[in-house]
């Protein structure tokens, strides 16, 4: 999918163009510029040397080159529309955009320079409003949608195209550019149980927005209440000493305790959030926080213990993944992860049940124990320390996945990777894989099933029927009292020393966080499996299959209606006649190839397109 730009010069195709490219994280391509390249001279000197009729042929040559391109912006030339085949090879690979000016706007922009060789005549205002008008009603009958751009900059206009194209059916293959290469921070996550977390770490509250849950189940607060007092800061010495209750508020989408099938908006209010104790920080970059990369990726950031990128964020996410891991327990699927390894200290006893009883949340009591020791020891010199959390989730059942791009080791993966703090994910014998022999490696099988799980639950991207296992690194908190260099907002040299209220070590907190993020992820793949299983029922979902398309044909109908109007209102101002027999010729015998080529009956094509022909007459008639 492309998206070309087209309209009369001076419109501000390649500026709009570059920046638009540079939002999408794609390239953009001037068909004028490939044109001058190559004649190795100007489109001004092209026209002045071998006419506009060379000039046109070049174009179509170098339109028919880049209507092959894949996901790239296209800045074509004014004159493109003159030739139908152009059109066809452009709109058969994208979505045609027409940007609009009004002709004295256009002129006081370009006037009478010298390169536009169409204007170079004694009156080229004249000859500017006459081109204007023979090419402007092309324009807006060849184009996907117009962007009118009086008065708008360019920043301006391609929000307003960014917001076209999002809102457009046929602009799938963007969203992804849309969504993740915008200046806009990514915020949701999931397809069927979809959430959006908001709130920043010193802001009134933090809060998630869940939609995805079917009407009617019973709706347990206490559920999630239990999971955020798990994450709560203030519970040890060895955790950060912030005062927050983190009581959840239900918002919407519950009603006498059941779930109403609406979104579920839950609100974590802020109670110990003290932005002033950040003013001293105000210029100045955290080593190891998010403020530097955020400040030159947005233009702006939020200072006051890093916005967004807090760890404070991840209360949304327990939250949310309580109602996930809910209804995995209903199917049997357990998730419990603990600390498994700090500073070079395993737990090399997993007992389940010592998991809460100690605050480093790990199942060795021994090895915890000293773990203790070296985190209180790191805390007394300013420091902090990093380690190794393990998260397991049993009773999968196997068949989760969609391979190849939503692996459900790559979904994890991703899931696990987006809390703040980790830095890298193993699955199964992760990196130690790359040390071992595929005799080794392989889990063999027999008739009882898998020998050894050292795959981690998941072959192919989907799930086995083993327990899934993942490991996750976790970074040292970068928020110590030690001094460090740094720089601040200006550039300049300084030091920095960081007193407060800061986890020396932070798997025991993420250890909640990691159980969410698994839940999300296999809840969500666990829908989309039950999605796959439902679609064999056949009749009903076909029938739903086919009104969808009936829907979509209406709407395709309904916007071919508001183009003919343009039409007949261009046909009325130059008083050219509204039916066109030999057109409407050429147009069924170019349609009726297309149907025998869709294996489509020549009669039915022929019925719709009298139809569609007559209505559209009709129509321009008005």
């Amino acid at each position: 999918m492309n998206l070309i730009l087209i309209g009369f010069m001076g419109v501000g195709k390649t500026s709009v163009g570059e920046r638009l490219a540079e939002r999408l994280g794609c390239p953009l391509i001037d068909t004028d510029a490939l044109i001058e390249e190559v004649y190795s001279m100007t489109v001004a000197e092209i026209f002045e040397k071998y006419g506009e009729a060379s000039f046109r042929k070049t174009e179509k040559a170098v339109v028919e080159r880049v209507s092959k391109l894949r996901e790239c912006v296209i800045a074509t030339g004014g004159g493109v529309v003159l030739d139908r085949e152009n059109i066809d090879r452009l709109k058969g690979h994208g979505l045609l955009i027409h940007l609009s000016l009004s002709p004295r706007a256009i002129y006081r922009r370009i006037g009478s320079e010298a390169k536009r060789p169409l204007l170079k005549t004694n009156n080229p205002r004249k000859i500017l409003k006459a081109l204007f008008q023979s090419r402007e009603a092309l324009y807006r009958a060849y184009s996907d949608f117009t962007v009118e751009r009086n008065g708008m900059n360019v920043e301006e206009t391609v929000e307003r195209i960014l917001e076209m194209v999002a809102s457009c059916g046929a602009a799938g293959r963007f969203q992804h550019h849309l969504s993740r290469k915008g200046r806009i921070m990514s915020n949701h996550f999931g397809e069927r149980f979809r959430i959006v977390t908001f709130g920043e770490s010193h802001g009134k509250a933090m809060g998630v927005v869940v939609d995805g849950i079917k009407p009617g189940f019973d709706f347990d607060v206490e559920a999630i209440q239990k999971e955020l007092d798990r994450r709560r800061p203030g519970q040890s010495h060895l955790v950060s000493p912030r005062e927050e209750d983190d009581r959840v508020e239900v918002l919407s989408g519950v009603f006498e305790g059941k779930t109403l099938g609406t979104p579920i908006c839950l609100l974590i209010p802020n109670k110990g959030y003290d932005p002033k104790a950040y003013d001293s920080l105000r210029d100045l970059f955290r080593p190891g926080h998010a403020g530097y990369t955020t400040l030159k990726k947005y233009g702006i950031r939020d200072y006051r213990g890093g916005g967004r990128h807090s760890g404070r964020e991840t209360v949304a996410r327990v939250a949310a993944g309580a109602l996930a891991k809910r209804e995995l327990e209903k199917e049997g699927i357990q998730i419990i992860a603990y600390t498994k390894e700090i500073d070079g200290i395993m737990a090399q006893r997993i007992d389940f049940d010592e998991i809460q009883r100690n605050p480093l949340r790990c199942p060795d009591r021994e090895a915890s124990k000293r773990m203790e020791t070296k985190v209180l020891s790191y805390k007394t010199q300013g420091d902090s320390i990093g380690g190794i959390v393990e998260v397991i989730a049993h009773n999968v059942p196997p068949g989760l996945g969609d391979p190849v791009f939503g692996k459900l080791d790559s979904e994890i993966a991703r899931a696990l990777m987006s809390i703040g703090a980790v830095k890298a994910v193993e699955i199964g014998d992760g990196f130690e894989a790359a040390r071992m022999r595929g005799s080794e490696h392989n889990d063999q099988m027999d008739r009882h099933g898998f020998k050894t799980n050292h795959a981690g639950g998941i072959l192919g991207g989907i799930s086995t029927g083993q327990e899934i296992r993942a490991r996750i690194a976790v970074k040292p908190t970068p928020s110590i009292e030690k001094e460090q260099d740094t720089i601040d907002i200006f550039g300049h040299e300084r030091r920095i020393s960081i007193r407060g209220r800061h986890d020396p070590c932070i798997c025991p907190r993420i250890v909640p966080v990691a159980e969410a993020m698994m839940a999300l992820v296999l809840y969500d793949a666990l829908l989309r499996q039950r999605d796959l299983e439902e679609k064999g029922d056949g009749l009903d979902q076909s029938r739903l299959e086919i009104e969808a398309l009936d829907r979509r044909l209406i709407q395709l109908l309904a916007e071919r209606n508001e183009i003919s109007s343009r039409i007949g209102q261009y046909k009325e101002e130059r008083g050219i006649t509204i039916r066109d027999r030999t057109r409407e010729k050429n147009l069924l015998d170019e349609r009726l190839k297309w149907g025998k080529e869709a294996g489509v009956d020549a009669e039915i094509v022929k019925q719709i397109f009298h139809g569609i022909l007559a209505e559209s007459r009709k129509i321009q008639k008005q």
